[in-house]
């Protein structure tokens, strides 16, 4: 396959995935939103489109000329209602694979969510019951449904159920964490180890980009789900520490444990609406003080509390990575300290965080 289309192209995993692709020489179509930071184009090899792929023409156009779609586009938000998320999240990916049947594409790749899946005490294998537990949930599932459920003449098809992503670019879900720690980091040097909490495993970006290549470039394993989830299925407070560590933070020797169930405790007071708003409002205030401080890029990182994160603190909720290792893949990142200190270098060199240094607000 030489003429693969991104969609999503400008986001945390898509910039990774044309990134890979040119690489391995293929020539991509990288799309996103209109002002989206996409790339400058390359003669030859990388052509650039800011385009609103909820445009039926539009995303017909895009898709219709290629050899295989990686379709990443898409809205992340459990708040929002269905009628707003639908348009990306599912009907765009029906125009998408019609175009790509119709001009006579082999593959098609769709990134959907490992939200779908309940916690549970085992590793979540691919073939586990899912949930649609909110609109965006659903707009996934249904999604899912809609590609899984087309017939051998169109182009092969992969899912891809990502653990929670984190990387440069990344501003959502866990990458929220950088920007927590750098605030924390701003205003105090001590911080209290966790350990305990529920378990998971999450996936940096670039692994994510090196799976969809290994896909494209070995398309023995086609109409499958697979999920991708680095190795370190470790307690959220661990992780949690590692990545205050890492921001710069002198960490306690003696620990606080979290709670297994820790969403459970938190759902009641912290899934709301009002209580949301409150929480992000003052984290906003802080992050504006924090960047006028350092001169940063304002609100590049603002840390937030996002729901979809809350369902991961439920209970365990690790991801069985075998099916994609089982073809002959492998993690270049299979731990969370690697990938996490790439991140954070990215985000200070390109002042969405501060550089490190012995300094706290209160030292200055």
């Amino acid at each position: 396959m030489k003429r693969v289309l991104v969609t999503g192209a400008a986001g945390c995993a898509g910039c990774q995935v044309v990134d890979q692709l040119l690489q391995g020489g293929f020539h991509v179509v990288a799309a996103d939103r209109p002002g989206a930071p996409l790339p400058d184009p390359i003669s030859g090899s990388l052509e650039v489109h800011h385009a609103d792929i909820t445009d039926s023409a539009t995303a017909f156009n895009l898709a219709r000329d290629v050899d295989a779609v990686v379709n990443l586009a898409a809205i992340v938000d459990i708040g929002m209602p269905f009628e707003k998320l639908a348009p990306v999240n599912l009907d765009s990916v029906r125009i998408l694979y019609s175009s790509a049947r119709a001009g006579g594409a082999s593959l098609f790749i769709h990134f959907s969510t490992g939200s779908l899946y309940r916690s549970a005490a085992h590793p979540l294998r691919e073939n586990d019951p899912l949930l649609a537990s909110n609109d965006y949930a659903r707009t996934k599932l249904l999604s899912e449904d809609f590609v899984l459920s087309r017939d051998s003449t169109g182009p092969a098809v992969n899912v891809i159920r990502p653990a929670l992503i984190f990387g440069p670019r990344g501003k959502v879900l866990i990458s929220a964490l950088a920007g927590f720690a750098a605030l924390l980091r701003h205003y105090t040097r001590r911080g209290i180890r966790l350990r305990g909490g529920p378990r998971t495993n999450l996936v940096y970006s670039v692994d994510i980009a090196r799976a969809i290549r290994f896909l494209i470039e070995n398309p023995q394993a086609h109409r499958q789900v697979f999920n991708i989830a680095n190795d370190d299925s470790r307690p959220a407070g661990e992780q949690i520490s590692d990545m205050l560590e890492i921001a710069g933070m002198d960490l306690t020797r003696r620990s606080l444990r979290l709670p297994i169930s820790l969403g459970t405790y938190l759902r009641p007071v912290a899934d709301r609406d009002l209580m949301f708003k409150a929480m992000n409002g003052v984290l906003r205030m802080l992050w504006k003080n924090m960047c006028r401080s350092e001169g940063l890029h304002a609100n590049d990182l603002g840390p937030h509390v996002d729901r979809e994160s809350l369902a991961y603190m439920m209970g365990d909720f690790v991801f069985d990575n075998s099916r994609l290792r089982d073809l002959g893949f492998q993690y270049l990142y299979p731990d969370l300290k690697s990938g996490w200190r790439e991140t954070v270098a990215w985000y200070r060199d390109n002042r969405w965080l501060p550089a490190a240094g012995p300094q706290t607000a209160g030292e200055k």
